[in-house]
């Protein structure tokens, strides 16, 4: 069976990780001038539609717009959050409207804090701090690993590591994890220049997965879910996934605000 990775993201990138900022230096009231959305009309057959997308601006002379830069992946997927929680590309409203509407929530408290969690490193005040577990930790990142098609010709299964499409949604969950996501994403994307093993460890269990449920086939559609179900699986417990996370993190501790433990 042939495998295929398909990374969805035009991010891509090589991220400084020495870098940091104090939480002195960062201004809410400037969050609206680092990030905003973008309207675009295309045609496709003589059809015309609407696409909106994320865009991060570069001020000049500004430490926390180059910290940004540097940092894109993480930035791009926590404004991504926000753009998924309150609008959708089919959203017909006006773009002036929607980036009135954008600019508020990133104004609003809870995502200053997420911001400074994802850019300060450790706080002389407790309460900015953030602690996950690892186990929290892998449930995450596994669920960045997301089978999303089956052929029916000869049952491949094709998968994707992607910010706006993945298994986070499906996770029931009380907890906020928005930053420790952000972290996962990035550090995923990241590790993949370097052609680390947990790629080809998925590609096993995937395999493995896919030959065992061949043997009680009920449809193309469950056999996808239940590969897919078997790979977060496998992948939470993946001890090359947790390896670079953790390598990731303590790279990345004096501008990330939350533990690991």
């Amino acid at each position: 069976m042939r495998r295929q990775i398909l990374i969805i993201s035009c991010l891509v990138g090589f991220i400084a990780c020495n870098n940091k900022l104090s939480i002195k230096q960062v201004d809410k009231n400037k969050f609206c001038k680092y990030f905003e959305i973008e309207g675009k009309r295309n045609e496709l057959k003589k059809n015309t539609y609407k696409t909106m997308s994320i865009k991060i601006n570069k001020l000049p002379h500004d430490e926390v717009s180059d910290f940004i830069q540097n940092h894109e992946l993480r930035f791009s997927y926590l404004t991504y959050k926000i753009f998924e929680n309150l609008f959708s590309n089919e959203d017909s409203r006006e773009i002036d409207f929607i980036n009135s509407t954008f600019c508020n929530t990133l104004q609003a408290d809870s995502f200053y804090k997420q911001f400074v969690l994802l850019t300060c490193g450790r706080q002389d005040d407790d309460t900015m701090e953030a602690s996950f577990s690892i186990p929290e930790l892998m449930k995450i990142a596994s669920r960045f690993f997301s089978c999303d098609s089956i052929q029916k010709e000869d049952t491949l299964i094709a998968y994707h590591i992607c910010i706006g499409n993945n298994g986070i949604s499906e996770l029931k969950s009380t907890r906020d994890y928005t930053v420790l996501e952000a972290f996962c994403i990035e550090a995923i994307f990241n590790s993949l220049n370097n052609h680390p093993k947990f790629i080809s460890n998925f590609n096993n269990y995937l395999v493995k997965s896919s030959n065992k449920n061949k043997q009680a086939f009920e449809s193309f559609e469950t056999h996808l879910k239940k590969v897919e179900y078997d790979c977060y699986a496998e992948m939470e417990k993946d001890k090359d996934l947790q390896l670079m996370l953790m390598n990731y993190y303590n790279n990345n501790r004096e501008n990330i605000g939350f533990r690991i433990e």
